[in-house]
């Protein structure tokens, strides 16, 4: 019987076996790689070794998978983290002072407020009575870093976790580096280049507040930091996922983690994700994306909806847009020369990273292009940094004047470059260690190292196993070369090192010095026992006198205490009693122009931080008669000037001082002694003396603020409150277009009968009062917002400034702050999605389980037929 299969290394049955075959069966040809090897010792083949088969389950699996790559890999990142970790004074960072510096040392109230008042009724957003007569707490602002803080808190002390929570998203950069490019698949040392990459942007000086690096980490954006990092793990998640349509969910939880974190970098992850879509578009593929981007709607709603509805009820700060557009995008040290010929970009320290940019961007397009490349999805991800560089820098440059500010769009070219730069030098690597692996020496190198101690190697011994040298060499060059790069400046190298190795500049970094500032804490300042005897001496006085807000007068120079902004932790020092009226969510509140006005009132050296407003300077009498319109109890003065009109003040009545206190500042010797002052007739709810004028206009948040404005500077049209809705029976009047400033001095004035206003209560998110008769309205001196619902009464309506006015219905009214309308619509499409989310994973789950059950009942007939036999 013939066969027609022939058996390797045999001759074909229709073949004959000369002796020219059979000696050619015993001298092979040599060619290509054996060529090569042919001058290496020979191994009888029945010595070969076997290797040892792995262990089952994770175990194995772990172990196939890890390699020296992987172990280099992971020198990279663990080496980035730590290196990070030990710039922020790990002995500082776990002590117990509590954190200061810029707009840091001011949000340490935040994620005690959630702990105390907003977790306990099962909210992450809420009322806060604390800053400006009141604002809607994390309505305008991000909500899960504080909500980590506070979890944070169960394992550490308050400040410590406080301090770690803020550095928690430069901790984890380097790691979601790494992430994006394991998940989206690149090859070799790319992920751990990825991971490298975030170190320089950590560390990078040129921008100090606009988020991702330490420096504005240290500022108060470390919101944004880590909603950065999640952004990126996001990315290589959808890389991942899009092509085989998988991950959806999870791309959706991740994306909502990232927009409760920060605003700015969802709508980076937005465009970096639509330009996925677009470079692996299909009608299947869009499918994908919708389900993506509605569940994360869906989850995100509870929050997202108030904020796009609410958005009228905030304040632009009007920052100012940044015009230096070459200095930003190409930071370094300029000099006549470069200027002179406009080569200042090539001089730029940006300038090594641009051209190893421009490198990984062109392989990164070639190779997306290139038909049956691999790894296509990771280097249409490399194409998508290139986009999102350009696209920043010229969001940068044309952004019109507007409530987000220019600058904001910085962070997202660096760390493009940056990340671009990183897959420059991990495909430049990857292209010399392939050049490397095929070369003599090169493949000897792999024959030692695959074999055995003692014994001659062989690759043969195990035929499955790559030499990677690009993967071991260059994440362990790249984190040595990073971190010596990035040491330079903040002088962590020895001086004779340092002398020999070359930079763009030779400036000192201001990191270090940043970081001791604020993690060393308020308790480390030299100013320490004169902060702490403003706060006990103002809690003193409000023990006597009863807890309200306080007002206190400005200074630059206040930054001895640890922040300009220490004082607004009045709140959280004198566990609410003593308000502050000033705060820092500036846009968090409509009540913010009106509070720099008056700080501009009160003050020798006011911040005049709000772009727009008329600052008329130093006027004590009318800064506190605008203090008593909205109800501020307490006045805090220092200042020679505004003392001495203070002191004459009928208002005002003089508790006691604190001081005097000396203290050096800027080099300049300075003293100071404050002053407290009870305000009088400054109870949260008033009568009104004449009946309020209903302005007929649908208004924005600009239009209203600068009606307000108008009236607020005006005295003479106090006795008539203007509010947007009101009753029919009082006057209205429209405004189709002009202004009303110029008749604010003359506005119909309708007096009301007297009315007693008795028993106020007021919690942190209500306030209840009697009345003597009903169908009179009064004034709630609490800062209006939608969310607060009368019962006994018919409004609240909003009135100037922006404030509350009620007309009961009843002898007794309480108004309580509360979710409503679009709030419960958001909560309910938030439930409405985990339903579904949840409902689906069960489902799933069934259906495996029903899988596995009808299979095993098919399979029972021959499995009883196999036992009979046994």
């Amino acid at each position: 019987m013939s066969s027609d299969i022939e058996t390797p290394g045999m001759p074909s049955n229709n073949e004959a076996e000369s002796p020219e075959t059979l000696e050619a069966s015993k001298t092979p040809e040599i060619s290509g790689e054996d060529e090569a090897n042919a001058n290496l010792p020979e191994r009888d083949s029945s010595e070969r070794i076997v290797p040892t088969p792995l262990p089952a389950g994770p175990l194995g699996r772990f172990q196939a998978s890890f390699s020296l790559g992987s172990l280099a890999t992971l020198i990279a990142v663990a080496g980035s983290v730590i290196f990070i970790f030990l710039q922020l004074h790990p002995s500082l960072l776990f002590s117990g002072t509590l954190e200061a510096g810029g707009d840091t040392g001011a949000h340490v109230a935040l994620p005690a407020y959630m702990k105390a008042h907003l977790l306990p009724h099962l909210r992450l957003t809420g009322w806060s009575p604390e800053w400006y007569d009141g604002y809607p707490i994390f309505t305008f602002y991000f909500p899960l870093p504080s909500f980590i803080i506070v979890i944070f808190s169960y394992v550490f002390s308050y400040a410590v976790a406080f301090k770690l929570g803020t550095v928690l998203g430069l901790l984890v950069m380097p790691v979601a580096g790494w992430a994006l490019g394991k998940l989206a698949g690149a090859r070799g040392p790319v992920p751990a280049c990825l991971a490298l990459g975030t170190v320089p942007f950590v560390f990078e000086q040129s921008f100090t507040i606009d988020g991702g690096n330490i420096a504005s980490t240290m500022a108060g954006e470390y919101s944004f930091a880590l909603s950065l990092a999640l952004a990126l793990v996001a990315i290589g998640l959808i890389a991942r996922g899009l092509i085989p349509r998988k991950h959806a969910v999870l791309v959706a939880v991740l994306a909502v983690c990232v927009l409760l974190c920060h605003v700015l970098p969802f709508f980076f992850l937005a465009i970096a994700a639509g330009l996925l879509l677009m470079l692996n578009f299909s009608w299947r593929s869009l499918r994908w994306a919708a389900v993506a981007g509605v569940t994360t709607v869906g989850l995100a709603a509870f929050w997202l909806l108030p904020f796009v509805a609410y958005n009228k009820y905030s304040s632009s700060m009007g920052w100012q847009q940044v015009r230096t557009f070459v200095s930003s995008l190409f930071p370094g040290e300029a000099n006549a020369k470069t200027l002179m010929y406009g080569f200042y970009p090539s001089h730029s320290e940006l300038t090594p990273f641009l051209w190893m940019a421009l490198f990984g961007a062109v392989v990164s397009v070639v190779l997306s292009l290139w038909p049956n490349a691999p790894y296509k999805s990771a280097h249409k991800v490399g194409v998508v940094l290139f986009l999102t560089a350009i696209l920043s820098a010229l969001a940068f440059i044309f952004a019109p004047q507007s409530a987000v500010y220019n600058a904001r769009a910085l962070p997202f070219w660096f760390i493009s470059v940056y990340l671009l730069a990183a897959i420059g030098v991990g495909e430049a690597g990857y292209m010399v260690a392939w050049l490397w692996r095929r070369s003599r020496v090169g493949r000897y190198v792999a024959w030692w190292w695959t074999a055995d101690r003692g014994e001659e190697p062989s690759l043969d011994r195990y035929p499955d196993r790559r030499w990677n040298p690009g993967s071991v060499a260059l994440p362990i060059v790249g984190v040595i070369t990073c971190l010596v790069y990035v040491s330079l400046p903040l002088g962590l190298l020895p001086q004779s090192l340092a002398k020999h190795l070359e930079k763009p500049t030779t400036k000192s970094s201001f990191i270090p010095g940043w970081v001791d500032w604020n993690l060393s804490g308020y308790q480390a300042k030299a100013s320490w026992p004169e902060y702490h005897s403003i706060v006990d001496t103002m809690w003193g006085f409000a023990r006597q006198n009863g807890c309200g807000r306080a007002m206190w007068e400005y200074e630059a120079q206040q930054n001895r205490f640890g922040t300009p902004e220490a004082l607004m932790l009045l709140p959280y020092w004198t566990n609410g009693c003593v308000d502050s009226m000033e705060g820092l969510l500036f846009e968090s509140s409509a009540t913010t122009p009106y509070h720099f006005l008056n700080q501009s009132e009160l003050s020798t050296g006011p911040s005049d931080a709000m772009a727009g407003l008329p600052y008329a300077g130093l006027d004590v009498p009318l800064g506190i008669q605008h203090l008593q319109m909205l109800g501020v109890k307490y006045f805090m003065a220092f200042s020679p000037a505004v003392v001495e009109q203070a002191d004459l003040d009928p208002t005002l009545v003089p508790l006691g001082t604190s001081g005097p206190w000396s203290f050096t500042y800027d080099g300049s010797n300075l003293e100071r002694t404050w002053h407290f002052y009870l305000i009088k007739s400054s109870t949260p709810v008033v009568p009104l003396s004449n009946e309020p004028l209903v302005v007929q206009k649908n208004f924005s948040q600009a239009s209203w603020q600068s009606m307000a404005v108008d009236w607020y500077q005006d005295p003479a049209a106090f006795p008539v409150f203007l509010t947007d809705a009101g009753l029919r029976s009082w006057p209205h009047v429209k405004l189709a277009g002009q202004d009303i400033a110029p008749n604010l001095g003359n506005l119909p004035a309708r007096g009301l009968p007297p009315v007693k206003v008795s028993n106020i209560r007021q919690t942190n998110s209500s306030i209840s009062f009697d009345v003597s008769r009903t169908g009179v309205p009064v004034l709630v001196r609490i800062s209006y917002f939608p969310d607060w619902h009368a019962s006994g009464a018919k409004g609240p309506f909003r009135a100037t400034p922006n404030l509350m006015i009620v007309v009961p219905t009843s002898k007794h009214v309480d108004l309580v702050y509360g979710p409503a309308g679009i709030d419960l619509l958001g909560d309910a499409m938030t439930l409405v999605t985990l339903v579904v989310l949840v409902g689906s994973v069960i489902v799933a789950w069934l259906r495996r389980q029903n899988s596995d059950f009808a299979s095993s009942v098919s399979s029972l007939p021959g499995r009883l037929r196999t036992f009979g036999r046994a």
